[in-house]
């Protein structure tokens, strides 16, 4: 199971990295990026247990660099217009959102893939669920 997702996160993160300009070759760069990260907030709090999904922003994971013990709350409505973060536009009665933001930390600083798709099975981080032909054909 464990390998399953490592597998899927990785290919997720490779899909989505940055290309070097200088290498004839455009390798996928993943730089001090150890997988799968731990939200260290986690036993703590309950945001990441919500059993609805929010809206799919897009299918394309964030890469954003954390700062090891800074706090970051993660959009899981879809509606926030600073992806992937919280901007409390879920206290929007028009959008009538019922999910909170995701709190998470990060044990040390290093670059993570956010989940846009707010379909995560490891909220706040992308698993690469965007990935599946489930998810796919939903989105279709």
């Amino acid at each position: 199971m464990k390998m399953s997702l490592l597998r899927r996160i990785i290919s997720c993160s490779a899909k989505h990295a940055r290309y070097a300009s200088d290498t004839a070759k455009k390798q996928p760069i993943l730089k001090n990026i150890e997988l799968p990260v731990k939200n260290a907030m986690e036993p703590l709090i309950s945001e990441h247990l919500q059993q609805e999904k929010g809206r799919i922003y897009s299918s394309k994971p964030f890469q954003m660099k954390c700062i090891e013990g800074k706090k970051y709350y993660w959009c899981s409505c879809g509606w926030s217009k600073n992806q992937p973060l919280c901007d409390g536009s879920h206290k929007n009665p028009h959008y009538k959102a019922k999910l909170k933001p995701v709190l998470f930390t990060i044990e040390k600083t290093q670059d993570v893939w956010l989940c846009n798709c707010k379909h995560t099975g490891h909220r706040p981080f992308c698993d690469g669920t965007c990935e599946t032909e489930e998810f796919k054909a939903k989105v279709k």
